[in-house]
C-alpha cells in the first residue's frame, strides 16, 4: 500500500503549498478520491489498511465543503498523521521479536551456527490448517496465487415468513415513503403506477464495483466497469459528416478513450474534471484500447466505498439515478417479501429455483453475480412457464370449437399429384399425408409449413388469399365461369422458378378448392402484365362470354438466384449504391366487369409499345417506346394528357426509369400544367415485379375513394427490363 500512500502524500503536499484552494488536481480533491480509493483497496494488506482507506476517503470527499483554510489545514495534517501511524505500525511489526513456534514433526531444528535465511514472500490466504503434515526435509515457501473459488449462493426455496399481500401491492406508488406526487408522475412515465409494477421495473444494467479494474490492466474483449476522471471531451466530424464525441478518461494508472456516435450533446454533459463510471466492452482501434458507445453515469462515492453491485435503472427527466435507487431500495425492502409465489415448493426444489421474493430482491440489489444469475433464471422460468400455459389454454380453446371437415377424393388428389412436373421427396409426401389427415377432422388445424427460400410458399399462399378475398362478391359455385388471368414474372427474369407457368396455376386452384373458366391463362410479362391482362379482360367481356374476369398477380424478387443476378449487375439499393431498387414480393387481385354504378375505377384506354433502348441496351434513351404507349392509350380514351390529373407508375428507384418518365412527359404533354404529380407506390412496398400493376391500380382507386387524390383522371404507365411498355388511362367515377 506504500505506493498509494506516496501518491496521496504528493497530492496533499501540493495542496498545502497552493494554500488549500482545492486545486492540486483537476476537478478538486474529491475527484482524486475517486480513483485513489480503488488503487488503495487493491494494495491493502489487512483490515487495518482497509479501515485507513475508508477514513481517508471520507476526509477527501468532504474536503471541498470544509469552511476556510484552517479547517482544511487541520484535515490534511490529520491525514499526514494517519499515514505516519500506519508506517510506524508496519515498522513495529517488522522488528518485533520472533515468537518461538513448536517444532514441526519430522523437521530438525537448525543449528545455532546456521545463518538465518530471509523468508521468501508468501501469499497469505485463509485456509483450514491440516491436523498433521508429514515433512521429511526443509521446504522453502514460494509465492502462490490462489485461484478464486465461485461459491454458489444458498437457494431460498421457501416463501419468506411475511404473508403475501396482493392487495397492498396493487396500491399506487405513493404508498411508498418518500414518493410524492412529482415522483409519482415520473414513475408513471416509466410504466410503474402500482407497487407491483414498480417491483418489476428492473435495472437496465449494473455497475459492478466488486470487479473494478484500473485502466492499466484492461484487456481487449472483456466487459468491465471502470471509474476515472474526464480529462478532455471533443466533437469531430467523420468523412460523411457524422458527429463523433470522444472523451479521454484517466484514473491515475492510465488513460482510455471513450467514443459515442451521433451524440454531440454529450460534449456538454462530460466536462473536463468530471468523475464518471464507464461500463462496456474493451475494443481495439489503431492499436489502442477504447470503449465504443459505453454506458456511463456520474460517479457516486457511496457505492465505491461499499464495493457492491449497483443497479442502473431507466430514468426520465427530473428523476436522478440516486433518487431512483433510493425509491427502489425502500420498495424492495418493504414489499418484495410480500410478493406471492405461484410456483409450488415441490417444483422450486425440483428445478432448483429460488423463491420469487428472493429473485426480485437479488435482481434489484444483488449480493453477487451468482445471486443475480439465479434470480434471472427464476424470472426467465416464470416467463416461459406462463407463456406455455397460455399457449396450452389457447390450444384447448380452439380445439373445443368445431371445424369444417375438408376431404378430397383419392382420384382427384392423385390427378393433381400426376400433374406435377417433379417427384415429391419422402418428407414432402409425409407432410402432405399429415395435412390431409388433419384437414379431414372436424376440428381446426394449426400447422406451420417450412421450406427453403424460393420454393414458392409465399407466392402460392398469398395469391390464394387475395383471390379468395376478391371473389367474395361471387358465390363459390359461380367461380367456374370466371376466367383467371394470372400475371407473373417475365420469362427473361434471372432466377425465375422452373416450371412456374405449369405449377402455379394448378397450385392456386387446389389451394382454393376451385376450378376457373377455360379462358384462364398465364400472362408472363412482369410489370406490364396487368395492363396486358386488362386488354384481354376487356375483350372477353366485350365478346359477351364472361361478365366477370379475375386478374391476379403474384411475384417475388427475394429468391436467392434473382438477388444474386441483380447484385452482380449492381442494381440493388445499398448504402454504396443509391441508383438501385429495394427487392420485395407480393400478390394482388382485381375483379373486372361491366360498369355497375358509382365508386368504380374505369379503364378508358390502353396502349402498348416496344422500347429499343432498354435498361441493358447501349442505345441512347429517348423514351420512344413509353411515349408511343401513352399516345396510343390517350387516343383509345379520346383525351389529351393535359386533361388528366396525375400519373401513377411502377418506378422503383432506378434513375433510368425516372429519366424515361420525364422524357415521355416532355414529348407527349402538349399544354403546360402547373402540377402533374408522379406517384410510385414501389417507394413504400419495394420492387414487386408483376404485382406492381395491381398495386398501382389499387392505390389509385383507394386514393379516389378517400379523397386524397389530386383528381379523378389518371395515367398509369409501366415498363419491364425486356423493353415492353404499357399505358392505361383510368377514371374514377362517383363517390
Amino acid at each position: 500500500m506504500e505506493q498509494a500512500l506516496k501518491r496521496l502524500e504528493r497530492v496533499l503536499e501540493l495542496e498545502k503549498q497552493q494554500g488549500y484552494q482545492n486545486k492540486a488536481v483537476v476537478g478538486g480533491i474529491r475527484q482524486f478520491a475517486a480513483f485513489w480509493v480503488s488503487q488503495a483497496n487493491e494494495e491493502a494488506a489487512d483490515e487495518s489498511d482497509l479501515a485507513l482507506v475508508e477514513q481517508v476517503s471520507q476526509v477527501l470527499v468532504d474536503y471541498s465543503h470544509l469552511p476556510g483554510k484552517e479547517a482544511r489545514a487541520r484535515a490534511i495534517d490529520t491525514l499526514f498523521q494517519s499515514i505516519q501511524r500506519r508506517r510506524g505500525r508496519q515498522s513495529a511489526d517488522s522488528v518485533a521479536s520472533p515468537v518461538k513456534e513448536p517444532p514441526v514433526k519430522g523437521v530438525a531444528p537448525s543449528s545455532p551456527s546456521e545463518p538465518a535465511r530471509k523468508p521468501a514472500p508468501t501469499h497469505i490466504a485463509r485456509q483450514k490448517a491440516p491436523r498433521e503434515t508429514p515433512v521429511t526435509e526443509d521446504i522453502e515457501t514460494e509465492p502462490v496465487d490462489s485461484e478464486p473459488v465461485t461459491v454458489e449462493p444458498a437457494i431460498d426455496y421457501a416463501q419468506s415468513g411475511v404473508k403475501p399481500d396482493p392487495q397492498g401491492l396493487s396500491q399506487p406508488v405513493t404508498a411508498i415513503k418518500g414518493v410524492g406526487q412529482k415522483i409519482d408522475e415520473k414513475l408513471n412515465k416509466l410504466g410503474a403506477k402500482t407497487i407491483w409494477e414498480l417491483l418489476y421495473l428492473f435495472p437496465r444494467r449494473y455497475d459492478d464495483f466488486t470487479l473494478m479494474k484500473p485502466i492499466s490492466k484492461l484487456q481487449y474483449g472483456e466487459q468491465v466497469t471502470i471509474i476515472g476522471t474526464v480529462w478532455q471531451t471533443k466533437v469531430r466530424r467523420s468523412r460523411n459528416n457524422q458527429p463523433i464525441t470522444e472523451s479521454i478518461v484517466n484514473d491515475g494508472t492510465g488513460s482510455v478513450q471513450a467514443t459515442w456516435f451521433n451524440q454531440p450533446w454529450l460534449a456538454a454533459q462530460l466536462p473536463a474534471g468530471m468523475p464518471i463510471v464507464l461500463s462496456g466492452k474493451v475494443e481495439m482501434f489503431l492499436g489502442r484500447l477504447v470503449f465504443n458507445s459505453p454506458e456511463w453515469e456520474p460517479l457516486e462515492i457511496e457505492p465505491l466505498r461499499t464495493r457492491r453491485i449497483v443497479p442502473v435503472y431507466p430514468l426520465t427527466e427530473g428523476l436522478t439515478s440516486a433518487k431512483m435507487r433510493e425509491v427502489m431500495q425502500r420498495a424492495v425492502k418493504e414489499w418484495a417479501p410480500r410478493v406471492p409465489d405461484p410456483l409450488p415448493l415441490e417444483i422450486r426444489k425440483q428445478r432448483r429455483l429460488c423463491s420469487l421474493p428472493q429473485a426480485i430482491q437479488q435482481l434489484h440489489f444483488p449480493d453477487s453475480q451468482e445471486s443475480m444469475r439465479q434470480a434471472r433464471r427464476r424470472l426467465a422460468y416464470d416467463e416461459l412457464f406462463l407463456l406455455q400455459l397460455g399457449m396450452q389454454r389457447q390450444r384447448r380453446d380452439w380445439q373445443d370449437h368445431s371445424g369444417m371437415s375438408l376431404v378430397i377424393g383419392d382420384e382427384r388428389f392423385q390427378a393433381f399429384m400426376d400433374s406435377l412436373p417433379f417427384q415429391l421427396t419422402g418428407a414432402q409426401q409425409r407432410v402432405i399425408d399429415e395435412l390431409r389427415a388433419d384437414m379431414a377432422q372436424d376440428r381446426p388445424m394449426n400447422r406451420l409449413l417450412q421450406g427453403d427460400v424460393g420454393s414458392g410458399k409465399t407466392i402460392v399462399a398469398a395469391a390464394a388469399m387475395v383471390i379468395a378475398a376478391c371473389l367474395r362478391v361471387s358465390p363459390r359455385e359461380e367461380w367456374g365461369r370466371v376466367p383467371l388471368l394470372l400475371a407473373v414474372a417475365e420469362r427473361e427474369r434471372p432466377g425465375r422458378l422452373d416450371g412456374l407457368d405449369d405449377r402455379l396455376f394448378l397450385e392456386i386452384q387446389d389451394e382454393l378448392r376451385a376450378r376457373f373458366a377455360s379462358e384462364s391463362c398465364i400472362v408472363a410479362h412482369g410489370r406490364v402484365s396487368v395492363v396486358i391482362a386488362l386488354a384481354l379482360a376487356r375483350k372477353l367481356i366485350a365478346d359477351g362470354n364472361n361478365s366477370l374476369v379475375l386478374i391476379a398477380a403474384t411475384d417475388s424478387l427475394l429468391a436467392w438466384p434473382t438477388l444474386s443476378a441483380y447484385e452482380r449487375e449492381d442494381r440493388l439499393l445499398t448504402p454504396r449504391n443509391s441508383n438501385g431498387f429495394m427487392p420485395g414480393e407480393g400478390a394482388g387481385a382485381l375483379l373486372v366487369g361491366q360498369p355497375t354504378g358509382d365508386g368504380e375505377l374505369h379503364c378508358n384506354g390502353i396502349g402498348f409499345a416496344i422500347e429499343n433502348a432498354s435498361i441493358d441496351s447501349d442505345e441512347p434513351l429517348r423514351a420512344d417506346g413509353l411515349s408511343a404507349a401513352i399516345k396510343c392509350a390517350l387516343a383509345d380514351a379520346g383525351c389529351e394528357l393535359h386533361d388528366l390529373d396525375y400519373r401513377i407508375t411502377d418506378i422503383s428507384g432506378e434513375q433510368y426509369y425516372f429519366k424515361e418518365a420525364a422524357l415521355a412527359l416532355s414529348r407527349v404533354l402538349r399544354q403546360r400544367k402547373e402540377e402533374f404529380e408522379l406517384w410510385h407506390p414501389a417507394e413504400s412496398i419495394g420492387e414487386t415485379g408483376a404485382t406492381a400493376g395491381v398495386a398501382a391500380l389499387a392505390v389509385a382507386g383507394d386514393a379516389a375513394r378517400k379523397f386524397y387524390a389530386p383528381g379523378t383522371g389518371i395515367l398509369a404507365h409501366f415498363s419491364n427490363d425486356a423493353g415492353r411498355r404499357a399505358a392505361a388511362v383510368l377514371n374514377f367515377r362517383g363517390t
